[in-house]
């Protein structure tokens, strides 16, 4: 978990409105770990007050399903600690990134067929590798944007095309980017 400090509310604000525009599905919102009040709101029309606040006890860096008013929704999940100096706000930034539970017998035959192909890319089927190879999955599906770190000749690229081949975006170019250089 990450722990962002930002001086003012217009700090903060400006990151916000970065979040709104890099995850249009996502629903955002920041709440107050004192006083449980809402601060910040994004997408969230179709979570009860009531989700809301469950979300901010327990829950960290999971999937939930969350009954809506029209439907069950499944989402990733992701709470950051957060504190704006100016007005002493100490809370948590709460993202829910929807996934698609729809077709999720078809998604799970999908993702086992996906998990023999990358054995069969990456050459290994080690208990550490299959714990990638899961993670390159779990990876594919969300819309984050992903760093791949690693030691010279780890195969980080070749991780990289994974993530890409196996995601949304499978049918646009696929760029690697050396961050080091």
């Amino acid at each position: 978990m990450v722990k962002l400090n930002f001086k003012s509310e217009q700090d903060f604000f400006i990151l916000f409105e970065q979040l709104k525009a890099l995850f249009p599905n996502a629903s955002l919102f920041l709440a107050d770990t004192s006083t449980q009040a809402i601060h910040y709101k994004f997408n969230t029309d179709d979570i009860s007050v009531e989700s809301m606040a469950a979300l901010t006890q327990d829950h960290h860096n999971q999937y939930l399903e969350i009954n809506t008013p029209k439907m069950r929704k499944r989402f990733i999940y992701q709470e950051n600690d957060i504190y704006i100096a100016e007005h002493r706000i100490i809370g948590k930034l709460h993202i829910l990134q929807p996934v698609s539970i729809e077709n999720d017998i078809a998604n799970q035959v999908e993702l086992t067929e996906q998990l023999q192909e990358l054995s069969k890319i990456f050459n290994s089927c080690s208990p550490e590798m299959t714990r990638m190879f899961s993670i390159i999955q779990r990876v594919a599906i969300t819309e984050f944007p992903v760093l791949v770190r690693g030691e010279s000749g780890s195969g980080k690229e070749l991780v990289a095309q994974a993530i890409h081949d196996y995601s949304q975006r499978k049918n646009k170019i696929f760029v690697a980017i050396n961050c080091a250089a």
